[in-house]
């Protein structure tokens, strides 16, 4: 962005300066020539005009970037990292995995809302270059650790699309056979703003993906186009609960039977269950009675960037001591951890 706009002043200076010089001499001329006197005149005149000129050939040849443009200009300049929810352990407390998640972050420093770009990138079919980059970037900076442990998962969402496109999953091991990632590791996570509309042609990807190690969930269960007919249909590993559901879970009886129904479902279909969400020791202690293991929420940790993830995976590696050891408090040992730290996210 900034060498763009260096090039559009640069021209602007150019065609400014050619505009004045050549009719300023062609009018210096005239003006000898018939012995005017009028000569402060013409410069003032001249230099408005170059100007404007100038600006407005510039501004032509090289007009606004609008938002596609803006989008391939941050893709092509890395400007997409990955941040990294952790995923909780509920009865543990234990760090289980993280949610890879996109964040476009600007030259100055400033964010762009992923409810602005996640849209537009997959309307224009820019969301794979976007997964393959951060993917290629979690892989780099939070390989070792997911080498070292492989009951760590690393999950990412895809939409329907991408999911049933034939060429994404070859393109996906590409990507971690350079990063040297096992294919384990990764749960990949449907989201549910599309339909999936060919189920049987998705039972047969998903058995593609199973046998090459990597794991499938659908995310925000219940919530989306697919409903329940996804979970009785397909075969995944996981289902993950959206917040809508957990947000009533201890003050919400409705709400509380329909997170246990849907739990009771997965459950017998031998899937695992992650609470989204959760944003209190209620909801975390309201989850794990229903019998869901796993959960992750602004009550454990916001999105972190790698380095903090890895601050916190070292950090759980070191016993507590004696002031941070819990006590029967819901109040669980990551969040504790999380707050000792002060981690800013």
């Amino acid at each position: 962005m900034a060498k763009r706009q260096s090039i559009q002043l640069a021209t602007m200076i150019v065609i400014s300066a050619a505009f004045v010089t050549v009719p300023h001499f062609l009018f210096y001329y005239i003006v000898f020539v018939w012995k005017s006197s009028s000569l402060l005149f013409v410069d003032l005149f001249f230099g408005v005009v170059g100007i404007s000129v100038g600006f407005l050939a510039a501004r032509a040849l090289f007009p606004p970037l609008g938002p596609l443009d803006e989008l391939d200009e941050a893709i092509a300049n890395g400007e997409f990292v990955p941040y990294f929810q952790p995923i909780i352990n509920l009865g543990s407390s234990e760090i289980a995995g993280f949610e890879m998640l996109a964040r476009w972050i600007k030259p100055d420093g400033s964010m762009v809302s992923p409810g602005i770009f996640i849209p537009l990138a997959e309307n224009f079919s820019r969301i794979d270059a976007i997964i393959f980059a951060l993917l290629h970037q979690a892989g780099l900076s939070l390989g070792k650790e997911l080498r070292a442990n492989p009951h760590l998962k690393l999950t990412f969402n895809v939409t329907p699309d991408q999911f049933l496109d034939p060429k994404f999953l070859p393109r996906l091991l590409d990507v971690l056979k350079i990063v040297d990632l096992s294919p384990t590791c990764l749960v990949a996570e449907i989201t549910e703003r599309q339909p999936i509309n060919d189920l049987d042609l998705a039972c047969e990807v998903i058995a593609h993906y199973k046998k090459k190690g990597i794991r499938i969930a659908i995310d925000d269960a219940g919530t989306g186009h697919n409903g329940l007919s996804s979970i009785q249909k397909l075969d995944v590993s996981t289902i993950k609960l959206d917040k809508i559901f957990i947000d009533g879970i201890v003050d919400n009886e409705r709400a509380r039977q329909m997170v246990e129904m849907l739990a009771n479902l997965a459950h017998q279909y031998q899937m695992s269950v992650v609470a989204e969400g959760i944003e209190t020791p209620e909801q975390a202690l309201a989850a794990q009675a229903i019998g869901i293991k796993e959960g992750q929420g602004f009550y454990f940790a916001r999105p972190l960037p790698a380095k903090d993830l890895l601050s916190l995976l070292d950090e759980q590696k070191k016993p507590l001591t004696q002031n941070n050891t819990p006590t029967t408090s819901p109040r669980l040992t990551t969040k504790k951890r999380v707050d000792n730290m002060r981690i800013a996210s």
